[in-house]
């Protein structure tokens, strides 16, 4: 949910392009009354109304292209489910870069152009 910005102008370029997007949704941390639970759920069906899933990893944590808990998760849903995983970034060094890096299936090293 950090890089919500930068999901949201990913978007804007792939909805350019005539995509469907869907995107997390933004009002986890405003809204108390849901559970993170309840979140995830939702967000898994999106996965699995999608064709395939961009994986948006930038800097966090002093670590290039990071990858949380949460996203790994989602990674690990896109495979089970057969979808496509793209990358946005590089993967820095971090516990779960081999995992990641098995169930891409395209790295696209900063450009999403190569989406297009």
């Amino acid at each position: 949910m950090q890089f919500s910005k930068e999901m949201i102008q990913i978007q804007k370029k792939l909805e350019s392009w005539n995509w469907q997007v869907f995107t997390p949704d933004f009002s986890e941390k405003a809204n108390t009354n849901t559970s993170k639970r309840e979140y995830i759920n939702n967000h898994f069906f999106r996965i699995h109304k999608a064709d395939s899933i961009l994986v948006v990893n930038i800097r966090k944590k002093n670590i290039q292209g990071y990858i949380g808990s949460n996203v790994l998760l989602e990674i690990g849903a896109a495979h089970i489910l057969g979808k496509m995983i793209y990358i946005l970034n590089d993967l820095g060094a971090q516990g779960c870069t081999e995992e990641v890096t098995a169930l891409t299936s395209q790295n696209l090293s900063g450009d999403v152009t190569l989406l297009k």
